[in-house]
């Protein structure tokens, strides 16, 4: 494991990228955890891709312990269907508001539809518990 005094590095899991995924764990492709709960509410102090960046508790978690099958695919329900109960996911006039700027420039329906597409694939081949970073190896 890449580590250093009090930071954790992490690398996104290149085969399995996916903008809907981005958007449910981060954005970035590495990932490194400088100061955990610096602010007292759980946010950690982060490196995203080399940038100063804050990231919350809820994808300061993802990031390090990956989630559930079911939790992933709730969260991609819940973009198509305004009607599936999730804390991921903000509203507005029922469709889904977006942090990533790539999302955000989407159609409601092609947003929805990538949703779709991306919940079928990861019901056939998803894992049972998905980790979307790994730890970066230990260098000498």
């Amino acid at each position: 494991m890449k580590t250093t005094r009090n930071q954790l590095s992490f690398r996104k899991d290149l085969s399995r990228q996916n903008i809907l995924f981005d958007e449910y764990f981060a954005e970035y492709q590495e990932v490194e955890i400088v100061a955990c709960n610096y602010d007292g509410h759980g946010t950690a102090l982060c490196r995203g891709d080399g940038a100063l960046a804050e990231i919350n508790l809820a994808h300061v978690k993802r990031i390090i312990f990956g989630a559930s099958k079911e939790a992933v695919e709730t969260f991609l329900t819940g973009i198509f269907n305004p009607e599936a109960e999730t804390e991921d996911i903000t509203r507005q006039d029922d469709a889904p508001v977006f942090r990533l700027p790539e999302l955000q420039k989407m159609k409601r329906y092609e947003a929805g539809n990538l949703a779709k597409k991306t919940l079928k694939e990861f019901k056939e081949h998803g894992p049972d518990h998905l980790r979307y970073f790994l730890l970066d190896e230990e260098e000498d």
